[in-house]
């Protein structure tokens, strides 16, 4: 479709318009799920009536963001046009695609997936208006949807259920291979029961002593932000009132802003339909960003607590036995504090440079070098290695913190 700019090219605006809008900005948002003609008009009938309340009266039904799909500008070939000057104010794409990709679901419904509008075609000629305008909707494939994580919880649950069972298989056949073609006259037989006992119990308790913690840790989180749910349900159902937070004035039904605190009156029903995208202190950016804040503090005090219990496990105090001396004593005790603030320490480094690991993988580009991603983060896994071993001089301590290396490489490639 050829469509013409609205807006006056020749004058720059203090707030970027939507055709110059940077690579990640949300433009606006789009229902994941089709509504049938009842939600759309707000009705319980074919016949209009005086209590119709309109497709609003669907949106204010909506109680997750996960109903929506945020719809992100891509603008990388603008990287391409002026490398000097840049490409954002005064330079206009000539081509815009909206490419709307989809899940389908049975014979008669869709769910979109994900939604992005590209720029391309590039220039700054203030004179000419137009612009083209194409429009994708595609479904995605088996392989693209398990990647995107668009199936239901139970579809993904029965998946590494199959994985696990085919492991095993895969196992059992390998062992009755070997005992089909050894040397040995008399092989011994399985012995699975007296295996499971040997190793399951101690592998048990160890899981329950380190859940224990994780537990009580995320409940006390959790009542922290959400305890309005369990104590004031009936006379504080919106947690206005619960503890410090309240004063954010934000409801923690993660749903609503306050209306008071509207800056022109505006009532703002839901947090994710913003007025406009360059709105950069709505209040749905406020929630949004109230709602990460909240869920980083839980993840930092469940790592700090994880990291401290660990820390004790690997590195145990010293008792005191008869007839040790009170100097060596303290030498000793002395060391292992240094030993788990040395682990701790490098954990948390470790962490930090993993986490720039994780933003790397975000790169556009990742997928088309992927291979040399692969190869590269093999070989700095071999260099960081070497330098945890000798920063805590202890295999069973390194291991842990190069765990984390592994667990990165494989959830970034």
């Amino acid at each position: 479709m050829h469509c013409t700019f609205e807006e006056n090219l020749s004058q720059a605006e203090v707030t970027p318009r939507w055709f110059e809008a940077d690579s990640g900005t949300v433009l606006f948002s789009i229902i994941r799920d089709p509504i049938d003609f009842y939600q759309y008009t707000g009705r319980n009938e074919t016949v209009a009536g005086i209590h119709d309340g309109g497709g609003q009266k669907y949106l204010d039904s909506i109680t997750t963001l996960q109903e929506f799909v945020n719809v992100k500008v891509d603008r990388s070939p603008a990287l391409n046009v002026d490398a000097d000057e840049g490409c954002i104010t005064g330079c206009f794409p000539r081509r815009v695609t909206l490419d709307i990709s989809y899940y389908q679901v049975d014979a008669d419904s869709k769910r979109i997936v994900e939604a992005n509008v590209y720029y391309d075609r590039f220039d700054k000629d203030e004179s000419s208006d137009e612009y083209e305008l194409q429009i994708k909707f595609h479904a995605l494939n088996y392989q693209e949807l398990v990647i995107k994580f668009a199936f239901s919880h139970e579809l993904f649950m029965a998946i590494f259920s199959q994985i696990g069972v085919c492991t095993v298989v895969a196992a059992l056949v390998y062992w009755i291979v070997v005992r089909l073609t050894t040397n040995l006259e008399q092989p011994p037989r399985l012995r699975l029961l007296s295996f499971l006992v040997l190793t399951v119990p101690p592998a048990v308790k160890g899981f329950v002593l380190a859940l224990m913690p994780i537990i009580v840790n995320t409940s006390a989180v959790y009542f922290l932000i959400k305890g309005y749910l369990v104590l004031s349900q009936g006379s504080d159902p919106d947690g206005r009132n619960w503890l410090f937070l309240s004063r954010t004035r934000l409801e923690y039904s993660d749903v609503t802003i306050d209306p008071g605190k509207s800056a022109d009156g505006y009532i703002a029903h839901h947090c994710n339909l913003a007025r406009h995208f360059s709105e950069q202190s709505s209040f749905a950016d406020l929630l949004q960003s109230t709602q990460q804040g909240r869920a980083g503090l839980a993840f930092l005090a469940m790592s700090v607590t994880a990291l401290l219990l660990t820390a004790q496990v690997f590195v145990p105090k010293v008792e005191r036995g008869a007839g040790v001396d009170e100097k060596e004593l303290a030498y000793k005790r002395g060391l292992v504090g240094w030993k788990r603030s040395n682990l701790v320490c490098s954990s948390i480094v470790m962490s930090l440079f993993l986490v720039i690991i994780v933003e790397w993988s975000f790169w556009s580009s990742f997928g088309t070098y992927i291979w040399e991603a692969i190869i590269f983060m093999k070989i700095l896994s071999v260099i960081l290695g070497n330098v945890v071993d000798k920063q805590l001089g202890d295999a069973l301590l390194s291991g842990p913190v190069m765990t984390a290396m592994g667990m990165i490489q494989g959830i970034g490639t």
